[in-house]
């Protein structure tokens, strides 16, 4: 995992007040993956007022701003390596 996914994943913790583990992570290849995992972590500790797609909206700001891409290209299609790749 290089730095800039490190920081990102942080700055999701950050934001959603979760943990991620590595394994989890790792298994995360799209933007919709990780905003289901972050919809149903919600859930789990009884924020019921969280769905995907909010999530996904907050992460189109998130996302731009540590992997300087274009918002546009935020999208729940978009693959992480690819978005890295664009770095």
């Amino acid at each position: 995992m290089g730095l800039d996914a490190i920081e990102l994943l942080l700055a999701v913790e950050e934001m959603f007040e979760i943990d991620i583990p590595d394994g989890d992570a790792a298994r995360l290849l799209t933007v919709g993956q990780l905003a289901d995992y972050i919809a149903v972590k919600q859930h789990s500790l009884g924020r019921a007022n969280v769905n995907a797609n909010i999530v996904l909206d907050q992460l189109r700001t998130l996302i731009p701003y540590h992997l300087n891409v274009e918002p546009e290209r935020v999208t729940a299609n978009a693959k992480f390596k690819d978005l890295y790749d664009f770095l």
